[in-house]
């Protein structure tokens, strides 16, 4: 078979290792070695530095000018990179140091100025930066003046953070790279060559100036040669060039971890002017360690998170998007899909309009009115109303048809797929640029695709109007438009691959031309309105061989009307990049996903020409050598590219296609799919079968999403697995994905697999991206794998039993109902002591001999872990309306007397003691189903059995064996998140739950039981009339102080039910209720005098004004017992 790429597959592995190793041929990058070298920005007249400085100083006289003159292009965030043509500019950032950075050790400079109060934690014990234990970090609850703030922070991390990259600073407390004066005199320069009054150019002036002028920062200086020769220098004068390397480095983590701590009182021009530079210097010190030879190993220096907030939720950038046109949904995805604040300020400065269009009619043509953040219902299409569209407004030609018969035999009589030969009345088969009423009428031939025979195969969005889906036939119109651009696009190839060099983003070789008969073929056709029949059984005969129509084409084509409203030609190849990869709905949708993976070569068509996409990241590779600030973007666009090219399948030395898909290949699928949309839920399990290499006529046999989603993971947990290292190659689902699932499937069996794996499916989200992905990490150990079966997903792993004991023997699991309105915000746990009793009194909070759930405390909390998720977006209304419908969902399971959970294997990204777990409904399996699970082993063929258990590495028999727990069948509730109580918090539950041991045993609890639930209240009067604008204070604008936990449960929340009885005829229960309740506050009150700790702990956990409704506690979360009893090691469960 000939040759259908440019490229050859090992050069189209454009890792950052790759393109790194290309590099080491020195011509194409002259400068490649220094830190950071500007873009010239008039590369025909821009003098270089001189060097005449003798002093190795930061800039000449000569260029110190050269540096003003920049100015008036350079006022605001200018290290930030932008299209030639931005939607908006960048705000200026204002000078509002109160005084000059002082030259001493960069880390210590907030200990230095009496603000340790400002270093959080984590960088509280920093060598040579050490903040004294006195030191409270109190930012968070007392933040600092703006005015105070932003100058300190400009101070330090922007200008400090330059002084330490050139070398200016103390290394140490009295030791310095250079002397102290020629320190102070370039530092002094340094606020010269930085700092602009009103965009105007002149001499900066002094703090103390009188001058009216706003001043403003610039970062141009940085940009030129010149710094990056000087940092060069003042490495060289370091004794040790690694310890300096690796001493920079963990300056700038220092600085990223100080800015992101402070979350108040920085306006984004100031936060963000520190943002850039600080990304700027990570990456720019990153490519002189990686491009240097040899290369420099700097592991400390990446994954520096700059980016964190920029596009933050509510933020003025945001908020920038959305006003210019942006989705909601294409925000959260670049705030998700990228890493580099750089890449995300040039993303959100690209026009959604095209020149020539009205500033109100987005070039998409879609309206995002209807979106949410979490999905685009733009590009939605109704197939019951969906109608193709003309090439032009007002065109009324008629259509092309293409016989479904003539596809249909091809599909069936060969192993091929149809292509279409587009010739005209004359038999001519070129369009040229010509019209093509004067060429003939266009005919459209089927033929079955040959190896060698070139084509061109189309991916397109059907929301522009290039599907059919009642026809195999598209507008005349339309089919002159693709017949043009296949001419062109095949012209621009041969062109390109026949000439010595080219100046533009085109293929050098066209993969036609490995056989001298393909060089004069002309490009066939592939669009799937054409050569996907309509009838089902020839659909789906299509559809078997769809991913060997995108993987043998010549070239694939992306026709997507907001690329195409743009021009190509003379633009920057980071605004075509991320034009196409980060806001077009191309890259949206979930049909175009395996079109553009499964591709050897890939072409974007923008307005004036298709464009070699490889070519770009490669042209963009070439600038990033050269710009720091655009090896940022190129690496979050690389990033996505491979995230496509992990999807599509490898071939082996003799081109032949490998499905070597493992388990471990899903977190490639996941991250893939979760901003992508489809408009036909079935077609999902269609797409992820082909990704993945399974049998998709098997797949597409059922009609309805569920059952096809089911036919996808009975193939997904027979992927080919990995080997464990004892020679057993394990086979299934990771167990993770118990932990964190939303929407699973209705089937029984299956109701622990999502029921899809798109985020825009998702009726109610909680799950973020990385929590979708987690799910399918690979971990080690045999039992990192589940296996289907028909009783659910079987799994080994540790948990508990949860155990409801009343307070007093012939109690309820709760004596007092009705006592105070209860919301379920969390429910406490105990471990099993083995003693039978929940509370002895005197036990210590933690019990180092159990490592279970919760990290080995004796008390634990339990939270629903979708209300957590919620919360925080609820209003207060939308958090009474959920408690209200949902009851006590935790507490209804566990007195069940049945219920279980199981832990997850890795720790939470919430914490090293958070844990996230699942709460199931748990039986014994009986005799029968035991026989059952065990006869799975001596099946052969596990497709008749309608079922894929036979590849489980473990048989049902061994866990019924002799050694082994007997295995627990089980039916999901919901994820809870798992944490434990600390020490104070403990001793504390103690007492309390002593307290509530000797409130159920007193009479008064047995009166309240006897009379039973609380009359109904009777109808609220109406309200009193009240002038207008005023309002009526109610109940629930009587608030506590202190809410106890998120319920709110105080004076207003927390008293009990019956208020709206008549006062002067108090009801026998009222009566009986007020009694309890003054014995529980009684109790309560006589046990703070006894335990003082208590009260400090109640304050410093729950708030300053809790001790008059600490009492509430009780009825709350301790009216019964729930003790863990730990499931036997190697439980095996059954997870429906």
């Amino acid at each position: 078979m000939s040759g259908r790429s440019e490229i050859r597959p090992a050069e189209r592995d454009l890792t950052d290792e790759a393109i790194s190793d290309s590099l080491k041929a020195p011509t194409k990058h002259p400068h490649a070695d220094t830190l950071l070298v500007s873009i010239e920005l008039d590369a025909a007249s821009s003098p270089r530095h001189c060097g005449s400085r003798s002093d190795g100083g930061l800039l000449c006289p000569d260029c110190l000018q050269l540096g003003r003159s920049r100015r008036k292009s350079a006022l605001a965030m200018d290290l930030f990179c932008l299209p030639d043509d931005p939607a908006a500019p960048t705000p200026a950032c204002p000078y509002v140091c109160i005084e000059r950075w002082d030259g001493g050790p960069f880390r210590s400079y907030a200990v230095r100025k009496g603000r340790a109060g400002l270093v959080p934690v984590s960088l509280r014990n920093t060598p040579g930066a050490e903040v004294a234990a006195d030191a409270l970090y109190s930012e968070n609850l007392y933040p600092t003046p703006q005015a105070e703030l932003e100058p300190f922070l400009q101070t330090w991390l922007f200008f400090g953070l330059v002084a330490e990259v050139l070398g200016l600073n103390e290394t140490a407390p009295g030791m310095r790279l250079v002397d102290e004066e020629t320190a102070r005199t370039e530092i002094a320069e340094l606020y010269e060559v930085v700092l602009v009054r009103d965009g105007q150019d002149g001499d900066a002036q002094d703090e103390g100036s009188n001058s009216s002028r706003s001043k403003y920062i610039t970062g141009a200086v940085l940009l030129q040669e010149a710094a990056g020769e000087l940092f060069h220098q003042r490495l060289n004068l370091a004794p040790d060039r690694m310890a300096r390397l690796v001493d920079m480095c963990d300056s700038l983590r220092y600085a990223v971890v100080m800015l992101h701590s402070i979350q108040e009182n920085v306006r984004d021009a100031v936060r963000h002017s520190i943002v850039a530079l600080g990304e700027m210097l990570t990456t720019g010190l990153f490519m002189a360690a990686s491009l240097s030879r040899p290369p420099t190993p700097l592991p400390t220096v990446i994954g520096l998170n700059w980016f964190r907030d920029y596009v933050r939720a509510g933020g003025a950038v945001e908020a920038g998007m959305l006003a210019r046109g942006w989705c909601p949904s294409e925000v959260d995805k670049v705030r998700a899909q990228f890493q580099g604040a750089f890449t995300m300020h040039y993303a959100s400065r690209l026009r959604r309009r095209a020149i020539g269009q009205g500033d109100d009619s987005p070039s998409s043509g879609y309206d995002h009115g209807g979106c949410s953040v979490h999905a685009c219902k733009a590009f939605q299409m109704d197939v019951d109303t969906y109608k193709p569209s003309h090439a032009r407004e007002g065109c009324g030609c008629e259509h092309i048809e293409v016989r479904e018969a003539d596809i249909v035999r091809v599909l069936r009589e060969t192993d091929s797929f149809p292509v279409l030969r587009l010739t005209r009345g004359d038999g001519d088969e070129r369009d040229g640029d010509g019209d093509g009423d004067e060429q003939g009428q266009l005919r459209l031939s089927v033929e079955p695709w040959t190896p060698g025979v070139p084509y061109v195969a189309f991916s397109h969005v059907w929301a522009d109007g290039l599907g059919n889906p009642r026809l195999n036939s598209l507008p005349r119109c339309q089919v002159e438009r693709i017949s043009h651009l296949v001419a062109r696009l095949e012209h621009d190839v041969r062109s390109s691959s026949s000439s010595a060099t080219t100046t533009d983003s085109t293929p050098t070789t066209d993969p036609s031309s490995s056989t001298s008969s393909a060089n004069t073929q002309p490009y066939r056709i592939w669009i799937d309105t054409f050569c996907c029949p309509i009838e089902l059984g020839g659909k789906l005969l299509a559809l078997q061989r769809i991913a060997d129509v995108y993987r043998q084409a010549t070239h694939v084509l992306v026709l997507d009307k907001a690329l195409a409203a743009f021009p190509s030609v003379d633009v920057h190849p980071a605004e075509l990049l991320l034009r196409t990869i980060g806001a077009s709905p191309w890259m949206r949708r979930l049909w175009t996903l395996q079109e553009g993976a499964l591709a050897q070569s890939l072409f974007v068509q923008f307005a004036d020409r298709a464009v070699d996409f490889v070519a770009l990241l490669q042209d963009l590779f070439a600038i990033a050598c050269t710009d720091a600030r655009y090896m940022r973007i190129w690496q979050d666009v690389m990033s996505e590219f491979n995230q496509l090219q992990s999807l599509s399948p490898k071939r082996n030395s003799a081109g032949a296609v490998l499905f070597n898909k493992t388990p471990s290949d899903l977190v490639h699928l996941q991250r893939a799919l979760h901003f992508r949309t489809v408009s036909v839920a079935a077609d999902e399990p269609l797409c992820i079968a082909t990704l993945m290499g399974l049998d998709t006529r098997r797949v597409a046999e059922p009609a309805s999403h569920q059952d096809r989603m089911v036919r996808v993971w009975e193939q997904l947990a027979r992927l080919p697995g990995v080997d464990n290292g004892d020679g057993n190659v394990a086979q299934g689902i990771p167990v993770r994905l118990l932990f964190f699932l939303e929407e699973p499937l209705d089937v029984p069996g299956w109701r622990w697999a999502p029921r899809t794996l798109l985020g825009s499916s998702v009726r109610d989200p909680v799950l973020g991206i990385d929590e979708r992905v987690v799910r399918f990490v690979r971990e080690d150990g045999p039992d990192a794998l589940g296996t289907p079966t028909p009783l659910g997903l079987r799994v080994r792993l540790r948990g508990c039993r949860l155990v409801p004991r009343p307070r007093a023997p012939g109690l309820p699991l709760d004596p007092w109902p009705e006592l105070v309105r209860k919301y379920e915000d969390q429910v406490l746990l105990q471990r099993d002591d083995g003693s039978g009793s929940s509370n002895d009194g005197n036990n210590s909070g933690r019990d180092s001999s159990d490592a279970g759930g919760g990290g080995g405390a004796r008390w634990v909390r339990i939270m629903d872990w979708y209300r957590s998720r919620k919360i925080g977006s609820w209003t207060r209304e939308q958090r009474l309306e959920h408690d209200t419908r949902v009851g006590h969902p935790l507490q209804r399971a566990i007195a069940t007397g049945r219920c279980a959970i199981v832990y997850d294997p890795q720790s939470s990204p919430l914490g090293p003691e958070v844990r996230t777990c699942c709460l199931l409904q748990a039986d014994e399996m009986d005799d029968a189903e035991l026989a059952a699970m065990s006869s799975l082993t001596t099946t052969t063929d596990a497709t008749d059995a309608n079922m894929s258990s036979t590849n489980t590495d473990t048989t049902a028999g061994d866990d019924a064996g002799a050694s082994s727990p007997r295995p627990l069948k089980a039916r999901r509730e919901r994820a809870v998140i798992m944490s434990p109580l600390s020490d104070a918090e403990a001793r504390m539950m103690d007492v309390l739950q002593g307290l509530a041991d000797k409130a159920a045993a007193d009479p008064a609890t047995r009166e309240l039981l006897a009379l039973g639930p609380p009359p109904p209240p009777p109808p609220p009067p109406p309200p009193p009339q009240s002038p207008a604008g005023e309002k009526q204070k109610g109940k629930d604008d009587d608030k506590s102080p202190v809410k106890l936990g998120d319920g709110g449960e105080g004076k207003g929340e927390g008293e009990g039910e019956g208020e709206g009885e008549d006062k002067g005829q108090e009801s026998p229960w009222k009566a009986a209720s007020t009694r309890v309740r003054d014995l529980l506050k009684k109790l309560v009150a006589d046990a703070l005098v006894q335990h003082p700790e208590v009260v400090q702990t109640a304050r410093d956990y729950i708030g300053p004004d809790i001790d008059e409704y600490l009492w509430v506690l009780i009825p709350k979360v301790l009216s019964h017992a729930t003790v863990m009893r730990e499931v036997p090691e190697g439980q095996v469960w059954y997870v429906d």
